[in-house]
């Protein structure tokens, strides 16, 4: 194998672990988008005095379209 051909097997490395780290850090930011949901349709609860699990809650956010 040549200079050639380990520089461009290097930089397909180099690209394929830079994919893994920007899909790795958009699996944590989709995470955190649906942990902020849920925590506002539990606060959303708490100000209607909903005790029922959020679906009231959930269904007054998709008619609004706030979701």
């Amino acid at each position: 194998m040549d200079k050639e051909q380990k520089k461009v097997i290097n930089q397909r490395m180099n690209n394929s672990k830079m994919y893994q780290m920007g899909f790795e850090a958009g699996q944590s930011e989709y995470k955190q988008f649906i942990l902020n949901i849920l925590k506002g349709v539990d606060i959303a609860d708490k100000k209607m005095n909903n005790k029922g699990g959020g679906t009231k809650a959930i269904r007054l956010a998709i008619k609004s379209r706030i979701l």
